[in-house]
């Protein structure tokens, strides 16, 4: 399913304006051979009786859909932070939907779905090892995972207000938060 929602979308402008006729086929017939889009497209009965002579097939076609953009859809909520790992292995994503959704770069893989806050998680930083991930929220929370296991270190910490942004030191010796509503702002670091 996640392949056949990322085949709509990437193409949801070709279809309001079609260059071409039959563009659903045309552009299922381009996705990669192991798509399950592309394997539908073809054992369909229309397409084998009205379409396969029609197509164009690619001499050089990309193993993985647009292979330099990466989609991710695993929030129910929309995406408000992501962080890349310094080893460039992982993104994490924070949603208004209280989740931090962590994926492997290089196929999008979710690794792990982080619920440790209640309200939206508005930032997210790894650690200069890669070894830690901080998300803070408008929960006035800050909570630390463990990337190795995805627990959290500890307890999460608390705040007196919401939180917007949180970022590592160089050698990962402090931690800074910032947050604040109209009226008032909270910067500590520790």
């Amino acid at each position: 399913m996640h392949e056949v929602k990322g085949f709509i979308g990437r193409n949801l402008e070709l279809w309001r304006a079609p260059l071409c006729p039959n563009p659903s086929f045309q552009l299922a017939f381009q996705e990669p051979d192991r798509s399950s889009v592309l394997r539908a497209f073809r054992n369909s009965e229309l397409f084998r009786s009205n379409f396969d002579s029609m197509l164009i097939d690619w001499l050089n076609k990309p193993l993985v859909s647009h292979p330099c953009v990466l989609t991710i859809q695993e929030h129910q909520s929309s995406v408000v932070s992501v962080a890349i790992s310094p080893s460039g292995k992982q993104i994490a994503c924070s949603s208004a939907d209280g989740t931090v959704v962590v994926c492997s770069t290089k196929t999008g893989e979710v690794r792990s779905v982080l619920r440790g806050h209640f309200e939206q998680v508005s930032s997210v930083c790894y650690s200069p090892s890669s070894d830690m991930l901080a998300s803070v929220g408008w929960d006035q929370r800050m909570c630390m995972w463990n990337v190795k296991t995805w627990e959290e270190f500890a307890a999460p910490r608390s705040f007196a207000t919401i939180l917007n942004t949180v970022t590592f030191s160089p050698q990962a010796s402090y931690i800074a938060v910032a947050g604040g509503e109209l009226g008032g702002s909270e910067e500590s670091i520790f």
